[in-house]
């Protein structure tokens, strides 16, 4: 996704402002951002980066965490670590998401909580995270833990699934469902 979508967004977001639940966490400076890189022990995504810098900190409406708050929440996971799952499993897992029967579990792949080369993005309750992989073949993109494992974010775009990045999760998951339309285009990460 490219700068200019998260501009695109800031803009988008600033005018849904007044709407209740839709307030921002103020956004951060560089030097912040550069402090919570050095605290990680790894840069962060660029679209997260500058969601960071352009757009909040954090958002009421989803309950996103703040990059300080996720901090907090580390819980024994190593961020500069690699993330234990590739491209490969992540194209396995959405393959026999898509291919499970209707009312079977949705597939996981099972690992350590929380995963290293990871970052808290949102805890939705019922033991459900959602994180930011921050490194290896998957960097820049959210997976959930659940209670059966782990599991990439995807979608279908023009029939075939993609994983989301950053902004592309959180346009589909938040504000494309609270308004019904798109703020931006989304970007994916190819599982194929």
């Amino acid at each position: 996704m490219s700068v200019a979508a998260v501009h695109a967004l800031a803009r988008y977001l600033d005018a849904q402002s007044a709407r209740p639940g839709w307030r921002l966490m103020p956004r951060l400076t560089e030097l912040e951002v550069g402090a919570v890189e050095e605290h990680l022990g790894v840069a962060l995504p660029i679209e997260y980066r500058e969601f960071l810098l352009h757009v909040g900190s954090g958002w009421e409406r989803c309950c996103l965490l703040s990059p300080q708050q996720a901090l907090l929440e580390l819980g024994g996971g190593r961020p500069w670590e690699a993330f234990p799952f590739d491209n490969e499993e992540a194209t396995a897992v959405i393959a026999r998401d898509l291919a499970r029967a209707a009312g079977a579990p949705r597939p996981a792949l099972d690992g350590e909580s929380p995963p290293d080369g990871a970052l808290r993005l949102i805890d939705e309750g019922c033991g459900t995270v959602d994180y930011l992989i921050l490194t290896g073949p998957q960097r820049g993109t959210v997976w959930q833990e659940w209670d059966l494992g782990f599991t990439p974010h995807y979608a279908l775009r023009n029939g075939r699934p993609v994983q989301l990045t950053f902004l592309a999760w959180l346009n589909e998951h938040y504000i494309a469902a609270g308004s019904g339309s798109r703020a931006i285009p989304t970007a994916s990460h190819p599982t194929s």
